[in-house]
């Protein structure tokens, strides 16, 4: 059974709605109370009339109303219904061979008996492997052992295995007579021959088409190879290289400034040699202090360079703290959200703007006419009005008028907030991103650690230098003041020429090795085309998953087309074989008797077995769908004794202990066994608020194992990301 449309009008809360189904999942989302279990109860009503509505019939009609009507279009084996039912009617419609409709029920006893003999199923077998109705989700798991077992049993056919049982026993009691009414006409043998030749050739070609499917799957291409090179890391290689750059700038600055300190004690010695006179004296002070001048302006600088390096980390940090304390932003899917809720509160505040001016014309027009008992148009007498049936017109248009200018308010409040909170939303992901990118920036402008340390050692070695020159000129001060310090004098500036040339090997290496751990920088280019490659790799990653999942899902239609056409090819054969074992046992009469009777126990001992088969197939598909809906957590289903059980981290335990959340996916996954083994695989499967009892987490593998559960799936939620999952999206009370 397939739903293609429902119409509902006055029925309870739907006063006006419709809504179209599509294959695979459809999803009823709206607000509480807003009628999403009332479409479920109107599709159900429509098929097995309103008795199976709780409460008195009288209540069923939208508030104010006194009838209501349900149109249902469905499909059952490529056949279109129109069901159709009112408070007291009902009709069903079935499109004939050529198009034409043609009535096959009349009346709501009649066409409740036709629906319950199309589909197989009674209201309650309906609620039972069909529906699950809002917090029945496990009502499966305590049906009653009896009446679940009655019903599988019934379903199963476990009646036509008693019938032929009960059949073959008078068949071996009354020996000729019974082998009569066995005999087998050639007609049926050829059918049934046919039968089978038909599904045998059909099984090759499934079969075929089935290791065509498997050979693309198998032969599907390698996955793209990833870029060689990220563009990440290109970025991070040029930064690199520019900190080594600037490391090495340093370097030649200190190397500069030692070689420097170096020719000045040279120079400071080689004066020292032969005492000067006071006027060369005051010449090589007026050099020390140019020195100095020249020394300190260096070291201004390079001090600059360490304040402007200490202002950078701790924009660095501040920056990062920004971020990290900011507030989290919304994502621009639930922004867009908003803003598609914000322009459906506008449309909707225009059409009730639209309805008060037409309820106000009609009002004044009603009142017009009321007053003067003249046409407003034609301005003559009507003499066949009736005051009192226009003033009540007027006093219902006038509170219908209060009641959407009420809506209109509500609508114009809901639009305010909305504009606020979307512009609440977008302030502060703008503010995010905006500490995003200062933080980034402010990273990169960060210096790190070894820069700052070599920066920090060019600052002290300079004012090693400075203190030289200080002393030199102290020194030379000194020569001034007292020239039989020369000796003193010479030794100390031997001394600091000693200082200055181990002070400029040591920079000459500190220059070569920074120097030497310079490395190419990445051009613009080069990241620019790493850029590219990435963006194409994703590109083709993209296709190739494609390509991937169609040839998979086509290997999954052959499997289950291959299965089906094997049960027909099993079907058929059994057939035929029943059949050539009843002509054989007409032939003779003599052995009739014997070959009954052990066919009788043959039966009776099939009976057991192939319910047992039964019970296997529900479970096992059952226990895969729950294992794959709980990714494990649940990893079978049992039913011994009348008792479901699961098995939990290899722990077989009753049902009676799961939690509500586990007792959803067990009764969902059986209900989904029993539907699918019992009712076909094209089966239909109605689902109200499975997940109300689970987390997010859970409540998300339950709902995406619902995808591809039957052929056509009607799930209520009120969780948003179930609706990402589904091939179709109902709003009810829009």
């Amino acid at each position: 059974m397939k739903l293609i449309r429902l119409v509902a009008k006055n029925f309870k809360k739907l006063s006006d709605f419709a809504a179209d189904f599509a294959d695979g999942l459809n999803v009823l989302v709206g607000e509480n109370a807003q009628g999403k279990s009332t479409t479920l109860q109107a599709i159900e009503a429509a098929l097995f009339g309103v008795t199976v509505v709780p409460g008195k019939k009288e209540n069923i009609p939208t508030w104010g109303q006194s009838t209501f009507n349900l149109e249902l279009v469905f499909e059952v084996d490529n056949v279109a219904y129109v069901l159709t039912r009112t408070k007291s009617t009902a009709k069903l419609v079935a499109a004939g061979v050529d198009g034409e409709p043609s009535l096959l029920a009349n009346g709501n006893t009649p066409v409740t008996k036709y629906i319950e003999e199309l589909l197989g199923l009674t209201a309650k077998d309906f609620n039972l492997f069909v529906q699950s109705k809002q917090g029945e989700t496990a009502g499966v798991l305590t049906f009653g052992a009896t009446a679940l077992s009655q019903k599988v049993e019934e379903f199963a056919g476990i009646s036509v295995i008693d019938e032929v049982t009960r059949k073959a026993q008078e068949r071996a009691t009354t020996g000729k007579a019974l082998a009569t009414q066995l005999a087998v006409t050639d007609e049926e043998m050829n059918n049934a021959q046919a039968e089978h030749i038909d599904a045998m050739s059909r099984l090759d070609t499934a079969l075929a088409e089935l290791d065509a499917f498997k050979e693309a799957v198998d032969n599907l291409p390698q996955p793209p190879a990833e870029p060689p090179v990220s563009s990440e890391a290109l970025t991070r290689t040029r930064r690199e290289a520019d900190k080594r750059i600037a490391a090495l700038r340093e370097a030649e600055a200190v190397l500069e400034a030692k070689r420097s300190a170096l020719v000045a004690a040279e120079e400071a010695l080689a004066a020292a040699e032969v005492p000067d006179s006071a006027a060369g004296i005051e010449e090589k002070l007026k050099q020390v202090k140019l020195e100095i001048a020249n020394i300190r302006k260096r070291l201004g600088m390079l001090i600059e360079q360490k304040h402007r390096n200490e202002l950078l980390i701790r924009q660095a940090e501040q920056a990062a703290k920004a971020l990290a304390e900011a507030e989290v932003p919304a994502s621009d899917l639930v922004i867009k959200f908003a803003e598609n809720h914000l322009a459906e509160l506008r449309a909707d505040e225009e059409k009730a703007k639209d309805r008060l001016a037409v309820l106000a014309s009609q009002r004044r027009t009603l009142e017009s006419l009321s007053e003067s008992a003249k046409c407003p148009t034609c301005g003559t007498q009507l003499s066949e009005h009736d005051p009192e049936r226009l003033a009540e017109e007027v006093t219902g248009l006038a509170h219908e008028e209060d009641q959407v200018l009420a809506l209109l308010e509500h609508a114009r409040s809901e639009v305010k907030r909305l504009v606020a909170h979307i512009s609440a939303l977008t302030k502060v992901r703008d503010t995010s991103n905006r500490l995003s990118e200062e933080a980034e920036k402010a990273a990169a402008l960060r210096p790190d650690d070894a820069e700052v340390q070599r920066l920090a050692d060019s600052v002290e070695d300079l004012q090693d230098s400075l203190n030289l020159f200080i002393a030199d000129q102290a020194n030379l001060q000194t020569q001034l003041d007292r020239t039989s310090a020369v000796a003193d004098r010479h030794n100390s500036l031997v001394r600091r020429q000693m200082k200055a040339r181990s002070e400029v090997e040591a920079a000459v290496g500190a220059w070569e090795e920074a120097h030497s751990g310079l490395i190419a920088a990445p051009t613009d280019a080069e990241i620019d085309s790493a850029v590219a490659a990435e963006a194409e790799y994703r590109e083709n990653r993209t296709a190739w998953m494609l390509g991937k999942q169609k040839a998979e899902a086509d290997l999954k239609l052959a499997k289950a087309y291959h299965e089906q056409v094997d049960g027909d090819v099993i079907r058929t054969g059994e057939y035929l074989s029943s059949l050539q074992r009843m002509h054989s046992e007409a032939q003779n009469h003599a052995t009739e008797s014997d070959r009954a009777s052990r066919l009788a126990r043959f039966l009776r001992d099939r009976r057991q077995s192939y319910l047992k088969e039964v019970w296997d197939s529900v479970l096992a598909v059952a226990s895969k769908h729950v294992n794959m809906a709980t990714k494990g957590m649940i990893t079978g289903i049992a039913y011994t004794d009348g008792e479901f059980s699961f098995e939990e981290a290899g722990i077989f335990a009753p049902v009676t202990s799961a939690s509500g959340a586990q007792k959803a996916f067990i009764g969902t996954a059986v209900r989904i066994g029993l539907a699918r083994v019992l009712y076909g695989s094209d089966s239909l499967l109605i689902f109200d608020e499975p997940t109300e009892s689970m987390s997010e987490s859970r409540a998300a593998g339950l709902s995406a194992s619902l995808v591809g559960a039957a052929h056509q799936t009607i799930l209520i939620t009120h969780r948003e990301q179930d609706q990402s999952l589904a091939a179709n999206i109902i709003t009810v009370g829009a």
